[in-house]
């Protein structure tokens, strides 16, 4: 059977049921009073499909295209429509904005105005077969010479990356494709006059009616549609909305917009921005899994958030994880054979979570501990959806009154190809609460079925044991960020502070834009790292978007290719972030199914970052007439570089080695005044401090504020007014910042003086870089939430 697992407002278990034949996820949710109640709800809950989509038969109306002609018309015939569609079929080829991506189109394939779903430049895919069956499977053209990522389940939860440039490259099930075509070779230098040359394609499989669909590679190049209902019993053949296609020339754009439309065509999902988010993103946690694994305790608990809070880095919810349930194995005839997997034999908490004064307070009492003794304002618990791993045992008498049972589905071909030892089934259920975090739920069943979950894991676990998984992790949940940042937040997982790849891991939490947690055991951490992450009061500086691969990584593979670094990318409200890591030397091997080394090469690899690498860099310069240019604070070597557009600065590193760069739009106030911020400089993601900043020039007595732009350049006056200032021309920056520590920025001239709030305060301006620097000492205030610094050049 499947499980997953939840934090959910459950306080004690992994729930059984009776399952369908969908694999779904492992939660983690807050502990709430409800508790009892939700779980009673869940537990008589049977064989309820969360698929009310809309079936294949409804959807036929809609087909504008089959077999190369408008249904409808005769061949011959010219079809009405007479504006070519971005994304069409003609004369047996997939044209997106006049280029082929697919060629040798069957004539069974079915093409579909997306204008429907408000999508006019997109398409669905689908095809008529003779007969009806329960699974399907169709070329959909032959593709060579288009490069590709491919988002692909590599287990039955999870999912990693894939990158090629013909059709036997896609790999089994995968759930994502997005293309690459450009005007002449592929090798073309990346220059920012090329950008309009380039296309990019998204091929999004979904579910259609009972049937979902996944696209892969056969050995002929073609790139295959597979639909499948998971049921002999359930069959269809004519399909006409199984794939969705848009295209454009921005990547993010392109994806964004597919994803709207598959929004509004299913009717099933909303969007990450549409979501309230648990309130733990901002905050730092701590899960027990690493910790103690199932061997946790309400002692290992409480210890372990002391620990946290005595280093200065206090945590603000914790998830109680595996191994605080009631379980048990079946009971066995034969001594001699293999215990099975664990299940639940009871809905409340086990003996260790039990209160020896008071029994019946149950887990109830290491939550009132963490919340009144240690400041935590969330606890979570660990939870999968069947009950535990193994379900429950149905003839357990606590287990009795809840109608429990086991059923095992049909899993898909290509899981059971990429994952054939596999032997679990799956239930899906739909908590109301988005205060939880989907663990395992990497099934398209899942996603478009998303409306109200908020975050969802991004990968496989952190394995702190295992030295070939951590240059994977990183590339994996940067890569897969790409699509299911559209749906939910994505989670990193947690790390190990204190680790050979400690800095590795946390930097990357740090720009993920998602959570950040660790599972350090109890006096085992390295505080010098985690104040890196973490404020004195347990926030965190997020930025505001999930963290992705730069545009022009989309394409290499930073895991395998023996060349490639890998640059992540994200946004805060006045600047931009972006890590740069060597993931090289490991990937997923299909052949063995599992991880592992491919090359052992030391010496550093180069690569290159420009401002624009930050993809939304200019809707945070503070000039609608920004000229590109940036100031970059490099973390860990602690320079200051100045890049005009499209410049580009090498950077080199080994294998496991990174670099964090703030990126910040430059501001010239005046001819000879130029600034821009990094905020709290000893962090990773230091400019997510900033809240707020303005600037200003004043002449003599006479101060014209310019808002967010340099206003008075638009009439010319304050440029000539500047000029003739010499130097009584005084431009103030005033910014607000959240946090304490070092605050830096950079200035093209040494400042005149700063303040923070009202005091003066002591600076260092080094002129060589024309980094200035200043001590926040302490946080704000509780009413004021910032520091108020006014500089003043």
């Amino acid at each position: 059977m499947v499980v997953s697992s939840l934090s959910i407002p459950i306080p004690n278990s992994r729930i059984p049921v009776k399952p369908i034949n969908t694999p779904f996820f492992n939660t983690i949710a807050p502990f709430t009073s409800s508790s009892s109640s939700s779980l009673t709800r869940l537990l008589h809950a049977t064989n309820t499909s969360l698929l009310n989509l809309p079936s294949s038969s409804s959807s036929r109306n809609r087909v504008l295209a089959y077999r190369g002609t408008e249904l409808g018309h005769k061949s011959g015939e010219e079809p009405a429509m007479t504006i070519k569609p971005a994304v069409r079929i003609a004369e047996r080829k997939l044209v997106v904005k006049d280029r082929t991506i697919l060629t040798n189109v069957p004539e069974n394939v079915i093409a579909t105005s997306g204008a429907a779903a408000g999508a006019a430049e997109g398409v669905f895919l689908g095809a008529a077969f003779d007969q009806d069956h329960c699974s399907h499977s169709v070329s959909l053209g032959t593709l060579r010479d288009v490069q590709f990522l491919a988002c692909f389940r590599f287990k039955l939860w999870w999912m990693a990356q894939k990158m090629g440039d013909k059709g036997r490259d896609i790999p089994l099930e995968t759930q994502f494709l997005l293309l690459e075509t450009k005007e002449g070779s592929h090798l073309e230098a990346d220059d920012a006059r090329n950008d309009n040359k380039i296309v990019y394609t998204v091929f999004l499989p979904l579910i259609e009616g009972k049937f979902k669909a996944c696209l892969q590679g056969n050995a002929a190049d073609e790139l295959e549609l597979c639909l499948e209902s998971g049921d002999s019993d359930t069959v269809g053949s004519t399909f006409t909305h199984s794939v969705y296609i848009n295209c454009g020339t921005d990547p993010f754009a392109t994806i964004e917009d597919a994803i709207k439309a598959v929004k509004l065509h299913l009717g099933t999902l909303r969007l990450r921005h549409e979501k309230k988010l648990p309130r733990i993103v901002d905050c730092f946690g701590w899960c027990t899994w690493d910790a103690f694994y199932q061997e946790v305790t309400q002692e290992g608990v409480e210890a372990g958030l002391e620990s946290l809070k005595a280093g200065g880095t206090p945590p603000k919810f914790v998830i109680i994880d595996d191994g605080w349930q009631s379980v048990g194995s079946d009971k066995m005839e034969d001594e001699k054979e293999e215990q099975g997997l664990l299940r639940l034999t009871g809905i409340k908490e086990n003996d260790k979570f039990k209160k020896k004064e008071d029994p019946s307070m149950g887990i109830k009492n290491i939550v009132n501990i963490a919340k009144e003794k240690h400041g935590l304002k969330y606890v979570y618990v660990w939870h999968a959806i069947t009950g535990y791993w193994g379900g429950v045992r149905p003839e357990v008498e606590e287990m009795k009154g809840y109608g429990s049972a086991i059923q095992y589905p049909k899993l898909s071909k290509g899981v059971l190809a990429n994952e054939p030892g596999w032997k679990t089934d799956a239930i899906a259920l739909n908590f109301p609460n988005n205060g939880y975090i989907a663990c395992m739920s990497h099934n398209l069943e899942s996603l478009y079925c998303s409306k109200q979950t908020g975050i969802v894991r991004a990968s496989d676990d952190f394995y702190p044991r295992d030295p070939v998984s951590h240059t994977i992790h990183i590339a994996v949940v940067a890569y897969n960020s790409v699509f299911l940042g559209e749906i939910m937040l994505p989670d990193w997982d947690m790390f190990h502070s204190l680790h050979p790849a400690a800095e590795y891991h946390g930097s990357a939490r740090a720009i993920s834009g998602g959570p950040v947690y660790v599972s350090d055991a109890p006096g085992k951490h390295n505080f010098e790292l985690l104040r890196k992450l973490v404020l004195p009061d347990g926030s965190i500086l997020r930025p505001r978007l999930p963290g992705r691969p730069t545009k022009d990584c989309l394409f290499s593979d930073p895991s395998r290719d023996g060349v490639s670094l890998l640059k992540i990318w994200n946004i805060n409200k006045h600047s931009g972030v972006l890590g740069v890591y060597n993931c090289q030397g490991a990937a997923w091997n299909s052949v063995e199914r599992k991880n592992t080394h491919h090359q052992t090469k030391t010496e550093a690899i180069t690569g290159y970052v420009r401002g624009r690498d930050v993809h939304f860099i200019s809707n945070v310069a503070s000039d609608s007439n920004w000229d590109g240019h940036v100031a970059i604070y490099s973390h860990r070597v602690g320079e200051v570089i100045v890049l005009p557009y499209n410049v580009a600065m090498p950077v080199s590193l080994k294998v496991l080695e990174h670099e964090v760069y703030t990126v910040t739009p430059i501001k010239t106030l005046a001819p000879g005044f130029s600034f821009a911020p990094f905020g709290l400089i000893n962090m990773f993601n230091g400019g997510g401090a900033i809240e707020g900043l303005n600037y200003e020039v004043k002449a003599g007595a006479e101060l014209s504020d310019v808002g967010n732009g340099y206003q008075a350049e638009e009439n010319n006056v304050g440029v000539e007014r500047a000029e003739n200032l010499s130097s009584e021309a005084v431009a103030v920056v005033s910014i607000e910042a959240k946090g304490c520590g070092r605050f830096g920025a950079y200035s093209s001239t040494k400042p005149r003086k700063c303040k923070v709030g009202s005091e003066v305060v002591d600076f260092e301006y080094y002129s060589a870089s024309g980094l200035v620097t200043l001590n926040l000492l302490e946080m704000p205030r509780e009413d004021e939430k910032v520091h108020k610094i006014e500089i003043e050049l």
